[in-house]
């Protein structure tokens, strides 16, 4: 029996999308997947919850 692949996690949608929006609009690759990890890193020291931090995601 075949197993189905697997369906894309939110992340690497998100990550495609961000790295075809780079391209959109001139944009180093990557710059806004570094933007993301580096709010991240910034509400994490600032003591923002896990919720909060999803959402900021």
């Amino acid at each position: 029996m075949k197993q189905s692949p697997a369906a894309p996690r939110r992340s690497e949608v998100l990550a495609a999308l961000s790295l075809a929006i780079d391209l959109g609009l001139g944009q180093p690759m990557e710059h806004m997947l570094r933007s993301c990890l580096l709010a991240l890193r910034i509400a994490g020291s600032a003591g923002v919850d896990a919720a909060g931090q999803g959402r900021l995601y």
